[in-house]
């Protein structure tokens, strides 16, 4: 539980709602490569019934809107391609190893 309050960021925990029902969800939280302090991003999901409709894009594109906004200057997950479209790059490019490859940033 300390875990979860000490990095959890209430206003970048975010839900797509559509008549009171929670269709979509993303998370932020706090992070750290080195001694620098960004965001995590993840997990986004998105109810089956509702995917491919875009919705999945808008919460990420608000969740990093909302990233910058609160004065954050990068956001990392680890996850494929599909990131790509959002401006995020692999880790590899800043010098940024995970035994996996599969980090991606955002900067």
């Amino acid at each position: 539980p300390y875990l979860i309050h000490k990095f959890l960021i209430p206003e970048l925990s975010l839900a797509a709602t559509l008549k009171k029902e929670i269709i979509g969800y993303v998370l932020l939280s706090k992070a750290l490569i080195g001694k620098n302090e960004g965001l995590s991003l993840g997990p986004l999901a998105v109810k089956p019934s509702y995917q491919n409709k875009g919705i999945g894009k808008k919460l990420v594109e608000y969740g990093l809107k909302k990233a910058k906004d609160n004065g954050f200057e990068w956001v990392a997950l680890t996850g494929g391609d599909y990131y790509a479209q959002f401006g995020f790059e692999s880790a590899l490019k800043y010098g940024i190893v995970l035994s996996n490859n599969h980090l991606r940033i955002f900067i």
